[in-house]
């Protein structure tokens, strides 16, 4: 998929692949205290963007792995649990990455805390097309990237995902006609959203496929279009 969708023309900016953050450690068993205390990790306000530490505390075992996997997301890596039950979660990303967290129950203080956290990742952004397809088949994923002259790192750079159980609603129970639209994405990263909707039978507006791009152009408007064209068979 990303052969097809290269820009080579495009200088490629290089992602860090070395990513680490302040506050780790790889010591094992060990622990960092924050005002004499152990850093308690706040569900409400960190889950948002999940830091680890050795010594950090965690509710329960389901606030830690929903901690890890909310960090896998935010750094688009690979990280899967090697232990996960009510005494010991263990987590380790991709092979040949040394990234691993490990945190086990603590009866006393009846609360999980992080043990050991190696946080160097040394691989490269993945992108979690497979998985979506496999949960969802027959949905049409396209993504438009940018890649060094190595072939190694990717930028991201498009995303165009039509769900088949809302084409198919479109398709059965809908009116033959559709608007497009689009708006500003107000995040960090920015970008636009293009979207197809259409009417259904209540005259309800009726959403069923979407993209996100870098600027709302003739390019990226012809670059949705021509996959929808092929998704509806028109």
């Amino acid at each position: 998929m990303f052969d097809k969708n290269i820009d080579r023309d495009v200088e490629f900016v290089r992602l860090q692949s070395n990513v680490s953050f302040s506050g780790s450690s790889d010591e094992e068993g060990g622990c960092r205290k924050k005002g004499g205390k152990y850093t308690v990790f706040n569900e409400k306000t960190d889950m948002a963007n999940p830091r680890f530490m050795v010594g950090m505390e965690f509710k329960t075992h389901k606030v830690l792995r929903d901690a890890i996997k909310e960090h896998s997301i935010k750094m688009g890596k690979k990280i899967k649990f090697k232990k996960c039950d009510r005494q010991k979660v263990k987590a380790v990303c991709q092979t040949g990455c040394p990234c691993e967290i490990y945190g086990s129950y603590v009866p006393s203080d009846a609360l999980f805390r992080v043990k050991k956290y190696k946080s160097v990742h040394e691989c490269s952004r993945s992108f979690h097309v497979p998985w979506v397809r496999a949960l969802n088949p027959g949905t049409t994923i396209k993504m438009k990237v940018k890649l060094n002259e190595s072939g190694q790192f990717a930028k991201f750079k498009r995303l165009s995902i039509c769900w088949v159980e809302l084409k198919k609603g479109f398709l059965q129970d809908c009116r033959p006609i559709i608007g497009l639209d689009g708006c500003h994405l107000k995040g960090p990263q920015g970008g636009i959203l293009l979207t197809v909707v259409a009417i259904d039978a209540n005259n309800c507006i009726y959403p069923f496929t979407y993209v996100v791009v870098e600027k709302e152009k003739f390019k990226t408007w012809n670059w949705f279009l021509e996959l929808l064209i092929k998704d509806l068979n028109i």
